[in-house]
């Protein structure tokens, strides 16, 4: 919120309640592209851990973690992507690059 709109609303909270005015700053870009990380298929996880270096990337999984696919009600998010700024197609091309770097790949779990 605080990138595309100029508003932590952390900050902002904590304004509200004691009364100050709220902090805004000039956004940083004018689109946000957020994608969730999740599995076509149960099993174990597998990734390149240096893909996570990059700002904006997080997993909620360790390599060799159980994951469960999306379509499965116990299913879920497993990690999320989130890049900033103005031009959709660079939003999209960064995307697929910090996904690629991750390499994920679902193993089958022997149990």
């Amino acid at each position: 919120v605080e990138r595309v709109g100029g508003i932590d609303l952390t900050r902002a909270a904590a304004e509200i309640a004691l009364g100050r005015p709220v902090t805004r700053r000039p956004p940083a870009a004018s689109r946000v592209l957020y994608r969730c990380v999740t599995f076509g298929a149960a099993g174990r996880i597998a990734f390149d851990p240096r893909g996570l270096a990059a700002p904006g990337v997080w997993l909620d999984v360790e390599p060799g973690d159980r994951v469960r696919a999306a379509d499965d009600p116990a299913g879920g998010t497993y990690g999320r992507i989130v890049l900033y700024g103005d031009d959709p197609a660079e939003l999209d091309s960064a995307y697929h690059s910090l996904h690629d770097s991750l390499g994920l790949r679902v193993e089958p779990d022997p149990q």
